[in-house]
């Protein structure tokens, strides 16, 4: 029989989080050991967080991140969390040697709003800098829909020469070129996100 990967999991309570581990505990090759959530987050048992898998698989999800215990019991790590949060474990991680997998590639559909972009990611998170006014190229996260937003120029609601989401959003990225071509695109365009 074949060595199982033994596989980490950050952001294990979110949406994507709850997704993945639901099918990783069915994969052959796949031994799921070590859950966390957010640190704000209490600890609790998977059975908790997923009770449909109660009596299939039991371990504690953990608020504190134990380098040692990844270090030793983890071949692979997932990061179910926004890419700006996903930064803040990467140099760790790949200093031990783990191989990292984000959600990315995917792909959705473009939704317009004055000259701002945004389109519905598979996460589910608070946001820890919420910002009320962007810069243009500014990449948002925005909670409220579960969206990325892209903002080239004003929405609906800005005023001056000031950039308004709908609400706060958490800045994750920025563009850094290409950004007249967000004109061209229309509502319920595809949008895919790839690694640069």
């Amino acid at each position: 029989m074949d060595k199982k990967i033994k596989v980490g999991i950050f952001g294990i309570s979110g949406s994507a989080g709850e997704k993945l581990t639901e099918i990783l505990t069915f994969h052959p090759l796949v031994e799921i050991t070590a859950g966390y959530v957010a640190s704000d987050e209490k600890q609790q048992n998977i059975e908790e967080i997923i009770p449909k898998l109660k009596g299939i698989i039991n371990f504690e999800c953990k608020n504190k991140i134990d380098w040692e215990f990844i270090k030793e019991n983890c071949d692979l790590v997932f990061l179910s969390l926004p890419h700006s949060v996903s930064m803040n474990y990467v140099p760790e991680l790949l200093k031990l040697g783990k191989k990292i997998i984000e959600k990315i590639p995917f792909s959705s559909k473009a939704n317009l709003w004055g000259d701002e972009i945004y389109f519905e990611v598979d996460v589910d998170e608070k946001l820890e800098m919420p910002v009320s006014e962007v810069g243009k190229g500014d990449i948002g996260y925005w909670p409220t829909g579960k969206c990325l937003c892209l903002f080239f120029g004003p929405t609906p609601i800005s005023y001056g020469d000031k950039i308004i989401p709908a609400s706060k959003v958490e800045i994750v990225g920025k563009i850094i070129k290409g950004i007249e071509k967000l004109k061209q695109v229309k509502e319920r365009d595809e949008i895919i996100v790839e690694k640069g």
